[in-house]
């Protein structure tokens, strides 16, 4: 009997043990499930969503693809996963695009909350020729653009609140092409 409690006791040891190896190792375990380079990994944003599950946006790729964009989620137990992946590229440059909560207004407690949700759209290059440039007037009101570059490697961010179709209206590869950024292939 004290020998089958030592050896269940053991036995559940090695379960946890073997879980939170798991856990502290499960981003690269669900980004190699995945076909993906796990030593090839650029973090271009980290949150978290409206469920309060924490998000990260990354870059990464594969044996064939040289750019491919990831959403990856981690759920309550802390294990990660991916949510969205974006291979395809349009002039070496390849986009993904999530939702958020923007928040809430209204003046008195009484009346009808308006809620605003955020829409953010993040691009990747690596075709820079010059440094990155959206002049305003090329934009529409309400999008904020955050721009990061190291050389030919570019990332840029839209984001806005409110109507999510204001950023499908936007063609950044044809702005990029169009202000010399990068070449037209």
């Amino acid at each position: 009997m004290k020998k089958t409690f030592k050896v269940l006791l053991l036995i559940l040891g090695l379960i946890l043990i073997c879980f939170f190896i798991y856990k502290g190792n499960s981003f690269s375990f669900a980004l190699a499930n995945a076909g993906f380079n796990v030593s090839d990994i650029d973090t271009l944003e980290h949150g978290f969503d409206n469920n309060n599950k924490e998000f990260k946006v990354i870059k990464t790729s594969t044996g064939k693809e040289k750019v491919v964009l990831a959403i990856m989620t981690k759920n309550k137990l802390g294990i990660w996963s991916i949510s969205l992946i974006h291979k395809n590229e349009n002039n070496g440059v390849v986009s993904i695009g999530w939702f958020g909560d923007g928040g809430v207004k209204r003046y008195e407690q009484t009346e009808n909350p308006i809620f605003f949700n955020e829409t953010h759209i993040v691009y990747y290059g690596t075709n820079a020729i010059k440094l990155i440039e959206l002049l305003p007037d090329q934009l529409p009101d309400n999008v904020t653009v955050s721009v990061s570059q190291a050389g030919e490697i570019f990332s840029i961010h839209l984001l806005t609140r409110g109507d999510s179709d204001i950023l499908n209206s936007i063609n950044v590869v044809d702005l990029l092409i169009q202000n010399k950024c990068i070449s037209n292939k």
